[in-house]
């Protein structure tokens, strides 16, 4: 591994509220270096597992999915963006919730309740960056 190691997960063609399948991240991952289990229906749901390559400190950031337009609203709120750096050793196992953009309140403002807002995601896209001892 070296510096420029970087492991970017992403929602796999996963749209809505359900997360990705097996198929789905063995399918967007092929020809790439990352290699992830994902949760069954009863463990961890669309959940990518990850295990870490070697012993080292990673920088991982996470950025939060954009929301649905609200109901008065023709903008999407956008999610944050955090980073953490964090003591990983080799076969360290992440568990890695990608969720998708938060869906519209309604298909038009005139088809909207005045209680309705519009949906958010609280989930996030990780990448991983292997720093150098």
């Amino acid at each position: 591994m070296s510096l420029s190691d970087n492991w970017m997960f992403n929602t796999c063609g996963a749209s809505g509220s359900q997360g990705p399948t097996q198929t789905q991240c063995n399918d967007f991952y092929r020809g790439t270096n990352i290699s992830v289990l994902v949760g069954t229906e009863e463990h961890f749901p669309g959940v990518q597992i990850w295990r870490v390559p070697a012993a080292n400190t990673y920088s991982i950031s996470g950025y939060g999915a954009a929301g649905g337009k609200g109901k008065n609203s023709m903008m999407r709120s956008h999610g944050v963006n955090v980073v953490g750096i964090f003591p990983l050793e080799k076969n360290d196992t992440l568990y890695i919730l990608v969720g998708q953009q938060g869906e519209d309140a309604c298909p038009s403002v005139s088809d909207c309740p005045s209680n309705i807002y519009g949906g958010v995601s609280s989930h996030f896209c990780a990448a991983a960056k292997n720093l150098a001892s």
